[in-house]
């Protein structure tokens, strides 16, 4: 990306390119947003849609499919603020005073089994959106230091 060392520059770089909000309509009361993987750059990305994506009128509705546990504890130690502002998994359940919401969801995607990654993304497509589409696709599997990719939704590899 632009050539940037910086996995943070890059996708900041990424989100000035693509913004979350250019795929989401007027009249709609939520941004959704799905991460698949939770390594490095899943969680720069997550970081960078929680200081971007805070939008009037609008929640911010964002599914973490992770491999491991031990990512997302870890991701919510290091921000012990953010259970405050963001309802994860149902916390503040009751409570519709957030900037949004956060599910994570494990599911092991392997970049090399597509049918596997196939059936586990129709899955969670069901659960989470009712078969619509998420505004915005961002996906980052593997090792970090390799391709990753961000796409809005409705476009096209």
């Amino acid at each position: 990306m632009k050539g940037y060392g910086n996995p943070f520059l890059a996708i900041q770089y990424h989100l000035y390119e693509y913004p979350l909000y250019t795929y989401c309509s007027h009249s709609e009361d939520s941004l959704n947003v799905l991460i698949i993987g939770f390594r490095e750059y899943g969680q720069r990305f997550l970081d960078a849609c929680l200081q971007n994506g805070q939008m009037q009128n609008k929640k911010l509705n964002v599914t973490v499919i992770l491999d491991d546990k031990a990512d997302k504890e870890a991701y919510l130690s290091e921000r012990p603020g953010l259970s405050n502002f963001f309802d994860f998994d149902g916390s503040l359940s009751g409570n519709n005073d957030n900037y949004g919401n956060i599910s994570f969801k494990i599911y092991c995607i392997e970049r090399n089994d597509q049918s596997a990654s196939v059936d586990a993304l129709q899955t969670i497509m069901c659960e989470q959106y009712d078969l619509k589409r998420p505004h915005y696709v961002f996906v980052a599997l593997g090792n970090d230091g390799g391709v990753w990719t961000g796409l809005p939704s409705g476009s096209k590899a």
